[in-house]
């Protein structure tokens, strides 16, 4: 599966998942998970930073 990253530092192409989302009429919930790492909390809070840019 590889290594688990914070949103923003690995390889998925965020804009492209989140136009394609919208362009389905999709109208729900996301949900930031982080199971690993030391700094679980502050790598959820700079996700939403980077997702919240978009």
């Amino acid at each position: 599966w590889g290594e688990e990253v914070t949103v923003g530092t690995g390889e998925v192409d965020w804009t492209a998942f989140l136009t394609t989302l919208d362009n389905l009429g999709f109208n729900g919930d996301c949900c930031i998970e982080r199971e690993a790492g030391d700094q679980r909390i502050a790598d959820i809070r700079t996700a939403k930073e980077f997702v919240t840019r978009l």
